[in-house]
């Protein structure tokens, strides 16, 4: 005889709470990268930044490319670096880079 397994309430996201550029949603932070077997080009797992009314988008993937078109390198750049061990490297700091 099986015993009953509890109910887990599984919560069903909107598509409209996670992020993206056609929402004219701005990536903040670079989370994760992956190689795809389907594409040509990596997978960027992004954070978003706060939108206007308030709500937070949930992390969503972007590919590397669209990310570098649309000019947000930085969080890309960031997070190569936060990869690297470096010994005796000055810490990066965004705000010493020319603005564009």
């Amino acid at each position: 005889m099986k015993t009953p397994r509890p109910h887990i309430k599984v919560h069903h996201r909107n598509a409209n709470e996670y992020g993206s550029f056609a929402k004219g949603d701005t990536p903040t932070k670079v989370i994760g990268v992956r190689h795809t077997k389907e594409k040509p080009d990596l997978e960027v797992m992004v954070g978003w930044k706060l939108r206007d009314d308030g709500s937070q988008p949930i992390n969503s993937k972007v590919s590397r490319l669209e990310l570098l078109q649309k000019g947000f390198w930085l969080p890309l750049l960031q997070f190569y670096e936060s990869k690297m061990k470096m010994e005796n490297s000055p810490d990066f700091n965004p705000e010493s880079l020319p603005k564009m």
